[in-house]
Formats: C-alpha cells, structure tokens, sequence
C-alpha cells in the first residue's frame, strides 16, 4: 500500500476520500491572497504618498517598510519578513525616543541583532530541515531530518521574547517624560495596542 495515497485514519461516516478532486473551498484562497495584497499594497502607498507630500521628506522606516512589502510579494520566507518588520519598528524607535547615544539606543540595537541572528538561523534551519530537501514532503526516501517541533519551539519563544520586548522599549522613555501621569499612561496604552 502507498502511504502516499491512502488517508491517516479512518475518514468520517459517509465521506469518501478522494486524493484527485481538489477541495472547491480553495477556490476562495486565491482571490482572498489577490484582495489583501492589494489593500496591504493600497495602504502602503497611501502612507508613503501621505509621508512625501506633508513631511516631503521619507524615513528610513519608510524604505524598510517598501521593502519588507516587497519581500511579501515576491513571497519571501515568512521569518526574513519579520526580521525586515521588527526591524522597522525597531528603527523608528531610534528615531522617535533615542536623541543620543544612551543605553535604550543599545538595547535598541541589541534587538534588532538579536532578531537578526535568530530570525536568519531560524530561516537557514527551515530552509534545509532535511537532507535531501525532497524528504520534506516524501518521508520514504533515505536521509536525515531535523527535529521541526523543537525548531518551531525555538522560533516561538524567540519570536514571543523579542515582540514583548520591543512592546516595552519605548514605555521606559514614556514615562520618563515630563507629563502628567495620566497622560503617559494613554501614550502607553497606545504603544500596548501592539499586544492585541
């Protein structure tokens, strides 16, 4: 029996299995990829429009974030566009609350080499979890494979570590202003959107 061609387990009572016909719900995924690239497309141009004619000046935030829609497009692997996004995030805060050289300019840039490193080592073991890659998807040729869960672990924690701490990044500085209380507070809630 090809285990490539027989289901898991048991199918459900009255359903047949039937690996030829595509499933028709997919017909929806294309259109639904085609509208959100559109709008993310739309939304981006609108800001970058918006930033050139009233600020008449672009950001290197700005250019990140063209690239990182670029790498979207030509669908670059999900965990390089995040690198690219955090980065611009992360790149605005220099902009915003860094004046000089003091330690959240360092804990910036440690986060954004800290993404770096784990985001690109995190790629390269997705990239080439098996060898030969081809073991990916037909597991009965011979060769070796790393272990995908621990790797998806890795990544999570990674990835959940370093967005709580760009969250929190730009509060220290928020309430180091000379605001009244109630009014750092909703600059905080603002940047807190982020955890939603």
């Amino acid at each position: 029996m090809d285990p490539s061609n027989t289901p898991a387990i048991k199918p459900p009572d009255g359903e047949t299995p039937d690996f030829d016909a595509p499933d028709p719900s997919r017909n929806i995924t294309i259109p639904a990829i085609v509208f959100c690239i559109s709008f993310c497309t739309l939304l981006l141009l609108v800001q970058l429009l918006t930033k050139r004619i009233l600020i008449r000046a672009l950001q290197y935030e700005d250019y990140v974030t063209a690239l990182a829609w670029y790498a979207n497009i030509i669908s670059v692997i999900y965990l390089l566009l995040m690198l690219v996004l955090k980065s611009a995030v992360l790149l605005q805060y220099l902009r915003l609350f860094v004046p000089g050289r003091n330690h959240v300019f360092y804990l910036t840039w440690l986060l954004i080499a800290m993404n770096s490193i784990f985001n690109l080592g995190l790629t390269l073991a997705f990239a080439f979890q098996c060898i030969p890659r081809r073991k990916i998807w037909d597991p009965s040729i011979p060769g070796r494979c790393i272990n995908i869960g621990t790797t998806l672990m890795i990544s999570a924690v990674s990835n959940t570590v370093t967005d709580f701490a760009t969250l929190l990044l730009p509060l220290y500085t928020v309430w180091r202003l000379h605001l009244p209380w109630q009014r750092k507070l909703g600059i905080s809630a603002v940047f807190m959107i982020g955890l939603l």
